[in-house]
């Protein structure tokens, strides 16, 4: 059992496990390729919950991902394969390999990431293997929309119970706003579950839905009980009962921090600014000031945070600012001149000079970015750019040549409609010369 999901990592790690195969329960991927500046002060900061899994496959820890979502994740796309198009980019560049590996397998999405199997599906189409599995669960998974539960620890472990399991890990992620401290009882019953106490886990939750005195019930039981009817009732976090539930069980103290990241990420900006303590505010801030549509406060946001960050979390930082300078493309490019060298800050770069009519300097932009990482999804949009460059600059056998660099890839949808494109423009030009 752990507060923050990252301390998977280190149990897996100190149990000597290599190889595995981890069922990782999740309404989150955690195999995310960047650092949070709000974690620089930890031991290990390389390693945190958003991308602890992704570290385990690269240790050779984890060898498979199976990703299990809740289902309401994907209901606004076509299927869970048009849902992962768009939400694995968030987490990962993905390489045209790793793109064009994704297949929809009897309502499986089936591909690799980072040259490691890769599985994403719903619990009622879990894979036929029975393991060994690592069993990591979240308990945003069973959190749906309106923080509500649309599956309870009893239901999940029923649909697991066949699997073999080689470690059982547990994470509440009340710390981040991830889960809600008034859902953090689900993780006290996934521990009473996964432990082969289901009886008493019946009863805890039996307790805890009756109407009945709880003054006789174990403290976490009682503490539990008092802040879900609090926030059932509507009270945000203060008042008589939350006061008494972090009394009885120190889990339940409120952190003023993880409060404000639970409106943050549900998109209640006022609540989240009440709650936000002022020697941690400036990273949300930015992205609040950001769609407020108050771009100037969000660069100084994030600029307050640079000079104390570590040279990664500074790229992460001053994309962000690049990106709040959306209006003043000239401090856009100053920004993402002081994250070279680096593929992603060079595609954006070029972007932003072609805008500006800078065509000579956007060349070399992109074909740096190119150069890097050439099969990245990214940076095979970034060539289609650089071709159409070369066709505006009347330079057509560079066009050419991109063409059919491209054309012996097999690309995916719209990257393969604008290449096809290509020959057209390039005879077009040609003629009005």
């Amino acid at each position: 059992m752990m507060e923050d999901h990252r301390d998977a990592y280190f149990f897996w790690e100190k149990l000597g496990i290599r190889g595995a195969s981890c069922l990782h329960i999740d309404a989150h991927l955690d195999m995310a390729g960047f650092l949070s500046p709000l974690e620089s002060s930890l031991d290990h900061p390389e390693i945190n919950c958003a991308n602890y899994l992704l570290k385990a496959v690269e240790k050779g820890i984890v060898s498979q991902v199976v990703w299990v979502v809740p289902p309401h994740l994907s209901k606004a796309h076509k299927d869970l394969l048009h849902w992962s198009y768009s939400e694995l980019p968030r987490w990962l560049s993905l390489d045209l390999k790793e793109f064009n590996s994704l297949k929809l397998v009897e309502g499986r999405v089936q591909g690799s990431l980072r040259n490691a199997p890769f599985t994403l599906c719903t619990s009622d189409h879990l894979p036929e293997s029975t393991g060994p599995w690592l069993f990591d669960l979240d308990v945003d998974y069973l959190i749906d929309e309106q923080d509500g539960v649309w599956q309870t620890p009893f239901q999940l472990r029923e649909i697991t119970r066949h699997l073999e399991i080689q470690a059982t890990t547990v994470a509440y992620s009340v710390r981040g706003g991830y889960t809600p401290l008034a859902r953090r009882y689900l993780g006290d019953l996934a521990e009473l579950l996964w432990s082969d106490q289901e009886i008493q886990a019946q009863q805890w939750w039996d307790l805890m839905n009756s109407l009945q005195s709880l003054e006789n019930a174990p403290p976490g039981l009682q503490a539990a009980a008092l802040v879900t009817r609090a926030w059932g009732s509507g009270s945000d976090h203060q008042g008589p009962a939350w006061e008494e539930a972090a009394r009885l069980a120190p889990a339940y103290q409120i952190n003023p921090f993880d409060v404000a990241a639970l409106y943050w990420q549900r998109k209640k900006y006022d609540r989240c600014l009440q709650w936000l303590p002022p020697d941690q505010a400036a990273y949300i801030r930015g992205f609040i000031a950001l769609e407020q549509h108050q771009p100037s406060q969000a660069v100084k946001d994030w600029s307050s945070l640079l000079e104390q960050a570590d040279p990664l979390t500074q790229k992460h930082l001053l994309t962000l600012i690049a990106r709040a300078y959306s209006d003043k493309p000239e401090l856009a490019m100053e920004a993402l001149q002081k994250c070279l060298p680096d593929s992603d800050a060079y595609r954006e770069l070029g972007r932003l000079q072609r805008k500006q009519g800078l065509k000579k300097e956007a060349i070399q932009s992109l074909r740096k970015a190119i150069k890097l990482e050439p099969l990245k999804i990214d940076n095979l949009e970034a060539q289609i750019d650089l071709a159409e460059l070369y066709i505006e600059t009347e330079q057509a056998l560079r066009a050419q040549a991109e063409y059919r660099k491209l054309t012996s890839l097999e690309l995916p949808g719209k990257l393969g409609i604008r290449t096809e494109r290509l020959p057209v423009k390039i005879a077009l030009s040609q003629k009005r010369r």
